[in-house]
């Protein structure tokens, strides 16, 4: 099992490629995940984008072939096109086979990767089924988790 977290879990003094290391996955299983990633191994992780960083700390994780991946607001404050990037190595490790619980803010690009999703109001499941289904009701879905909640998705 592995868990992402909204943090960067990166040691912001070392490199890429020290990160990479401490992760206990072999730096190809890494770039294979975010080839990237291969122009960054020499620069300081704390000097990496936020996008970058949440890159590196997911590629750890995935490079590990986990059965199980919880990943918490995945794309908290990056740029949509690095969420996309993020979300799509998600869905890839779930047609692998690993079961991935998502909890995210981006409704719609959690429902592009996700097999079923749940939003949570006030601690209660609001609105459940299928991401195909939830994606004809988005509006229902912001305006419910705009309200109190959050979103959890599962590819």
């Amino acid at each position: 099992m592995r868990l992402i977290t909204e943090d960067r879990s990166v040691f912001m003094g070392l490199t890429t490629a020290e990160n990479l290391r401490l992760g206990g996955q072999s730096r190809e299983a890494c770039l294979e995940v975010f080839p990237e990633l291969e122009r960054l191994l020499h620069r300081r992780a704390g000097l990496l984008s936020g996008g970058e960083q949440q890159m590196l700390t997911l590629a750890r994780a995935l490079a590990a072939q986990p059965t199980i991946l919880l990943a918490d607001e995945l794309s908290l404050g990056l740029a949509p096109l690095i969420c996309v990037r993020l979300l799509a190595a998600l869905r890839a490790a779930a047609d692998r086979g690993a079961g991935v619980l998502l909890v995210e803010q981006r409704a719609r690009d959690a429902l592009a990767v996700a097999d079923r999703a749940y939003v949570i109001s006030n601690g209660q499941v609001a609105v459940s089924g299928s991401a195909s289904e939830l994606a004809g009701r988005i509006e229902e879905i912001e305006s419910t988790y705009l309200a109190s909640s959050e979103l959890i998705a599962s590819p």
